[in-house]
């Protein structure tokens, strides 16, 4: 991923980008340690103009209900992509979406880490259950 990073003409190594983010799939499903798949995450997360990127970190949270891969997808997502306007709502839906508490937990993790003035009172409220 580093070196895809490097390169300039992006498209043109589109084939090869998805054959590696194929790859790591293959590795997550396999059960990785944790810190595998906190470093997958943020290989990952870490080259947001690649268009596979995010959808593909997406797709991790979406899919991924092992808390750990779900975690640190959402963190990576966070992290790395609060500047997009669309990442603060996408959470959330996902704060929405599920009532496990694990997983709301990261959910709300991740919004008062990187965009602490906008919990709203119900995951506020969240925040002092969880912690």
């Amino acid at each position: 991923m580093d070196c895809c990073a490097e390169l300039s003409q992006t498209a043109a190594i589109a084939p090869s980008r998805q054959a590696l983010l194929e790859a790591f799939q293959q590795v997550l499903m396999q059960g990785v340690y944790w810190r595998g798949v906190e470093a997958i995450m943020n290989l990952v997360a870490k080259a947001p103009r690649f268009p596979e990127a995010l959808p593909w970190l997406k797709k991790q949270v979406l899919e991924g209900r092992r808390s750990r891969v779900y975690r640190e997808a959402l963190e990576a997502i966070a992290q790395h992509y609060h500047d997009d306007l669309a990442t603060l709502p996408w959470l959330k839906d996902c704060f929405q979406a599920d009532q496990q508490e694990d997983v709301r937990s990261a959910v709300v993790s991740a919004i008062e880490f990187f965009y602490s003035n906008d919990l709203d009172e119900q995951m506020r409220q969240s925040v002092q259950i969880f912690v």
